[in-house]
């Protein structure tokens, strides 16, 4: 398995960064350990659960998924991802660590449940991060590509989130390379 993550990011890394392997080695070293101990978060597993809970359909999903595609992060759909107690505790995640530049956790349907930025998509669910993920049950690192929103290129970490053992949603960290020591 961490033979295909590093194949996955490593080109990118070297074209980008020049700095190899090594990179490639502790981006995968940190999912594994500090990312990957926020998919047990008693917090985060919590309002995975509380979101899950609501049961709403993939129709019902895709059509927010729709509005918050065509909205500013000042709209009111938005800023309930955005500016709830959960994206506040993002934030304070975010704060830990120059290099994360963007924090997004989604349920078990893909769906974010809070957010630090806004992100691209609302629903995430035929993204990498969560197909990979989710399916896996395990760490997926992307490679390095220009984020609009953070406009810096980053890579994303992203694990699952579990409650007892089985995956109920994941968390994405977008890494900022450059802020990376």
């Amino acid at each position: 398995m961490k033979q295909s993550i590093y194949a996955m990011v490593l080109g990118t890394i070297i074209l980008l960064y020049g700095t190899g392997l090594a990179v490639a080695e502790q981006m995968i070293d940190l999912g594994n350990s500090a990312i990957a101990a926020f998919g047990t978060d008693p917090v985060l597993v919590d309002a995975v659960k509380k979101e899950n809970a609501r049961a709403r359909t993939l129709d019902e999903i895709k059509v927010l998924d729709q509005q918050w595609a065509v909205t500013q992060a000042e709209n009111e759909f938005v800023k309930t991802v955005l500016e709830n107690e959960i994206a506040d505790y993002l934030k304070d995640i975010q704060k830990q660590q120059a290099y994360y530049a963007k924090i997004f956790l989604v349920d078990n349907q893909g769906a974010l449940v809070a957010a630090t930025n806004k992100i691209s998509d609302y629903w995430q669910g035929d993204e990498a991060q969560f197909t990979h993920t989710v399916a896996t049950g395990t760490i997926q690192v992307s490679d390095v590509e220009f984020d609009p929103g953070a406009q810096t290129y980053l890579l994303q970490i992203s694990v699952p989130v579990k409650d007892e053992g089985a995956v109920i949603g994941a968390i994405t960290f977008g890494i900022d390379l450059r802020a990376f020591q």
